[in-house]
Formats: C-alpha cells, sequence, structure tokens
C-alpha cells in the first residue's frame, strides 16, 4: 500500500481488482474462508506468505470487503460480489473509494471534478505531506481518483434510468409464468398473439415492431367477393386475424 502523510491507499489494485477478492470470498466460501493458506490459493497465490498476497489483502481491507483482522466478507463485500442490479454494483464501488479517506477528502475538495495538472499541490493542501512526498503519490492517487469519478458517472447514469431499463440478476422469485417451451418467463417477454397463434418476442425493438407487422400482414383475411353469402365467413376471419401485445411484469 501507498502511504501519504499516514494516509494509506491501495497502489495498485482498484475496485474492479478489489470485487474478484469479495467474489473469491462470498462465492467459494460462502463469506468465510477458513484460513489464509486456501484463500490465498483461491486468489491465484502459492502461499499466504507471498508479498503479492499480503498485500492484495491489505488492499481489500482499506476497500472495506475485508475486516481489520480475520477473513470473514463484510456486508459491503456481499453486495459487489452478487448485486441485484447495476445501479447495486456502481453505489457498492464508489462507496468502497469512500472507504480510502485520502479518496473521500480529494473526491469532497475537487467536488468530483477532473484532477487538476498539479495535483499533488491539492494533496500537500488537504494532507499537509510534504512537496516531495505529495508529488510521489500524485500519480498512484490519480489514478484511483479518476476511477472514482468513473464510477460515480456510472451511479448517477444508472440511478437515473428507468427500473425497467436496468439490468438486473433475475432470481427465482422475480421470473413469472412460463413461455411457450414450458420454461420461466422472463420478466422481459414479450408475446403477440394472433387469434390462436402466439409469437415471443425478447423485447420491443423496432425490428421486432417489423418483424410483427409482418406476421400481421400475412395474416390478414382475404378480400370479401361482396356476396351476402359470405358476411360471416368475412366476420369469422376479421376476429381470427386479432392480434394483442402481451407482457409479463
Amino acid at each position: 500500500m501507498g502511504k501519504i502523510d499516514g494516509n494509506r491507499y491501495p497502489q495498485r489494485m482498484d475496485a474492479e481488482d478489489a470485487v474478484e477478492v469479495a467474489k473469491a470470498a462470498v462465492n467459494e466460501f460462502e463469506g468465510e474462508p477458513p484460513n489464509k493458506e486456501v484463500f490465498a490459493e483461491a486468489l491465484g497465490h502459492s502461499t499466504a506468505n507471498s508479498g503479492a498476497y499480503i498485500k492484495r489483502v491489505a488492499d481489500a481491507r482499506s476497500y472495506g470487503l475485508l475486516p481489520k483482522q480475520g477473513l470473514e466478507a463484510t456486508e459491503l463485500a456481499h453486495r459487489v460480489a452478487n448485486p441485484k442490479d447495476e445501479k447495486e454494483l456502481h453505489e457498492g464501488m464508489f462507496e468502497m473509494y469512500q472507504n480510502i479517506p485520502i479518496l473521500e477528502e480529494l473526491y469532497e475538495n475537487l467536488d468530483g471534478r477532473e484532477p487538476p495538472n498539479k495535483l499533488w499541490s491539492v494533496l500537500s493542501e488537504i494532507t499537509e505531506a510534504s512537496r516531495t512526498e505529495a508529488k510521489d503519490a500524485e500519480e498512484d492517487i490519480k489514478r484511483l481518483y479518476n476511477d472514482m469519478v468513473g464510477v460515480a458517472a456510472k451511479k448517477a447514469d444508472t440511478s437515473s434510468k428507468p427500473q425497467s431499463d436496468r439490468t438486473q440478476v433475475p432470481t427465482e422469485s422475480q421470473s413469472g409464468g412460463v413461455n411457450e417451451t414450458g420454461n420461466p418467463a422472463s420478466d422481459s417477454d414479450i408475446y403477440l398473439k394472433v387469434g390462436s397463434d402466439e409469437h415471443k418476442f425478447e423485447e420491443l425493438t423496432a425490428i421486432n415492431i417489423e418483424i410483427a407487422q409482418k406476421i400481421l400482414e400475412s395474416k390478414k383475411p382475404a378480400k370479401s367477393t361482396g356476396k351476402k353469402g359470405n358476411k360471416d365467413e368475412s366476420q369469422d376471419a376479421d376476429t381470427e386475424s386479432h392480434a394483442t401485445f402481451d407482457e409479463f411484469n
């Protein structure tokens, strides 16, 4: 880890890398790795005594994914390892950056704006670090800060989207109904009913609307001959061509 005036920060691990550590702890060990050797192996290290493993765990702790002591995954680690949607993931990743005191203070100082060319001067001001120390830390902190700003933008974007537009991880309780194959229907399944015929579309797009129009065209009844005897037959055909869109919600 890096350090500026006593403030520690991850030198090599960004939030996306840290999320992979959370996934290993949560998904492979149900949040509680039995010991550091097994955990080190799960993260791809030959031994828990390797410097790379020790730094990686230290960085994960600084992001708030692991406690100061032990390897039990935190509540934040559970959220980012298995987010219900993009909004929760980006909110969790932004919270991870906020857990780094120097990044949180810098973000507030700059109000989320792009960092200035001489970021070291801002770092020196908010931490009281020397110019030399601030310049040594500038590159690493600038990279992390830019990552934090990018995550903040994604968080704001997903927060502004309607709930229906957000990418969600479907769960058993969220799925409803069945499709024509007998499998559970997706929340976004859309059906075109033409008489007794039924056609499924994954989503309502311009291309799918065009396909639906062609289906309707093909189902149009033959033109009436004008004879009174064909009146009932024509009405039956019109009824048969009636179409509706149904969407599972």
